[in-house]
């Protein structure tokens, strides 16, 4: 009879220790449920910023391109401009040596 209840109180030890570990496992998996839908919700958050930052790249190069446009239309009308002033000078300097030529030209009379 003392073999039989041994061994029964052995089997209860076990059985304990095995329920805790039972628990713990259970309780384990459960936080690496929860652990891994955080890790799926994080993964959904990176992926949408980073294509917001794609898609905010290539809005930069698109406006990056069209200010190095304007940046080229500005220096061609900064020449142009250039250009017209000189000509414009040179007609008011034709103009005023014509125009002296013409005073000279009246007093001498």
């Amino acid at each position: 009879f003392q073999r039989t209840r041994t061994k029964s109180l052995l089997e209860s030890h076990m059985e304990s220790h095995l329920n805790t570990a039972v628990c713990s496992l259970e309780t384990t998996q459960n936080q690496v449920k929860d652990q891994s839908k955080q890790i799926e919700r994080l993964t959904s958050i990176f992926n949408d910023k980073s294509q917001q930052l794609n898609d905010q790249s290539q809005q930069i190069d698109s406006l990056t391109s069209t200010m190095q446009g304007l940046v080229q239309q500005v220096e061609s009308l900064t020449g142009q401009a250039v250009l017209v002033d000189k000509t414009t000078n040179q007609t008011n300097d034709e103009t005023n040596k014509i125009g002296a030529t013409n005073d000279k030209s009246e007093e001498g009379k």
